[in-house]
């Protein structure tokens, strides 16, 4: 294999999968209320989707690490040909608001339950010794966001809803042709290298977020956690000790608990600001243009963030980035309930930079800062929870709280539901926590 056409590879495959989030998620709402279905309706919908797409993330995780047959490419063809299927039914089903959203229902499943699939690809690359420069494919991938965006609101705002299930069948088929361009693991056996820095390299700019697989097995000091990743045979390395008794993860690690906590609560705002974003949009006077527009701008400005956070990194810890992210979410959530056009919703996306994009970076970063070797694992996977309960319950508390008091009471318990998950991450950074070795807190 060749490293570079593999990075090109994987780096349109993240880049069309993060537009296919900009299809689905970001225009859920759009679609689903110009078939008649209720605002109350679309985020129980959402929120119930995402629970789905969680439990298939786990499913076909395991699949993927088990099965040999059904490996991450296959699973990739799979769901591509199943969402493009789908994508396509839905222009003949637009009559039948119920049966659309159940279709709408299985486009957002299988974007989200590909995520696991996608670090599969990513750990194959590391077994092979192939570099993967995750840091350019991230930011490759918020590119991609803000342009379909930006050309969604605008053909949207010409031909109407009707246009977007054709985005999503034409984003379908660019994940089958890419998935299919992927090599087949089951042709390749395994390559252990002598140096695990070959394969993780993190440049002072952040763009060089490497995965490492087997060899990014975590080390003491700076060079293992950059990493970042540890690969399923790793995990299985790591999960093999004897067991003991000890107390609950949760239990031992009491600051991280209450950072958790608190990254959660953000993320329900988060989610449900994503939810009902046309209704925020709409009510400062904009059209689908707009929307696309307030979309591209905060996916753009996570860009700067994803490249310069490996020089930010060395001047501030991880725990301190994560509550400057929840603080600027925080002002975000107010500066939303008093926006008055179009143009303040533009400004107020530009802080995406510190926001969403900051923590996106510093939450990796943090579970290594904070945890025992044996732990690291479990925590990052504990971290990766945040946005997955974050969605259930915004999209789920969204839903009920437009049908109560409408967009205005969302916008405000937003504020509410953000300050509480803020002052949550704050009081973790005053709580005692023992000092681990690989932790430089």
């Amino acid at each position: 294999m060749n490293e570079k056409s593999e990075n090109i590879k994987y780096r349109f495959l993240l880049g069309t999968h993060t537009m296919m989030f900009c299809v689905g998620f970001g225009y859920a709402t759009s679609y689903l209320q110009n078939l008649q279905v209720p605002d109350g309706t679309i985020g129980f919908a959402i929120s119930f989707f995402a629970v789905i797409g969680a439990l298939f993330q786990l499913l076909l995780g395991r699949v993927a690490d088990k099965s040999r047959r059904w490996n991450f490419k296959n699973l990739l063809i799979l769901l591509a040909a199943v969402q493009l299927a789908s994508s396509l039914a839905l222009p003949f089903t637009a009559s039948f608001s119920m049966l659309s959203l159940v279709l709408f229902g299985f486009v957002l499943i299988i974007t989200y339950s590909m995520l696991p699939l996608l670090s599969s690809v990513s750990f194959f690359y590391a077994s092979q010794n192939l570099r993967v420069d995750f840091g350019i494919a991230r930011g490759i991938g918020s590119t991609a966001y803000g342009a379909i965006s930006i050309i969604m609101g605008k053909t949207v705002t010409a031909f109407g809803t009707g246009c977007i299930p054709l985005f999503a069948a034409g984003t379908s088929l660019a994940l089958l042709i890419e998935s299919m361009l992927l090599p087949s693991p089951a042709k390749y056996r395994t390559v252990h290298s002598e140096d695990p820095l070959k394969t993780a390299n993190v440049s002072d700019e952040g763009a060089s977020n490497s995965f490492s697989g087997e060899n990014a097995k975590l080390q003491s000091g700076r060079s293992g956690r950059e990493t970042g990743i540890s690969s399923p045979e790793t995990r299985k390395i790591e999960t093999s000790s004897p067991k003991t008794r000890e107390k609950p993860l949760l239990l031992r690690y009491p600051a991280f608990t209450l950072m958790f906590l608190g990254l959660t609560v953000v993320m329900v705002f988060h989610n449900m600001n994503i939810t009902y974003f046309v209704r925020i949009i709409e009510k400062t006077g904009g059209n689908s243009t707009s929307l696309g527009i307030a979309l591209g701008i905060a996916a753009v400005m996570e860009i700067p963030t994803l490249f310069f956070y490996g020089k930010l990194s060395k001047k501030i810890s991880s725990k301190t980035l994560l509550l400057i992210s929840c603080l600027v979410f925080t002002m975000k959530a107010l500066l939303f309930c008093i926006a008055g056009n179009v143009i303040a919703v533009y400004l107020i996306q530009g802080l995406s930079i510190g926001s969403f994009g900051l923590m996106a970076a510093a939450k990796v970063y943090y579970a290594h800062d904070t945890f025992e070797e044996k732990d690291v694992v479990t925590g990052q996977a504990f971290v990766s929870m945040t946005e997955a309960l974050g969605m259930v319950m915004g999209s789920f508390f969204g839903g009920l709280i437009i049908n109560a008091s409408g967009i205005n009471g969302v916008l405000w318990g937003g504020f509410a539901i953000c300050a509480i998950g803020t002052a949550l991450a704050a009081i973790s950074l005053f709580c005692k926590q023992k000092k681990h070795s690989n932790a430089n807190q």
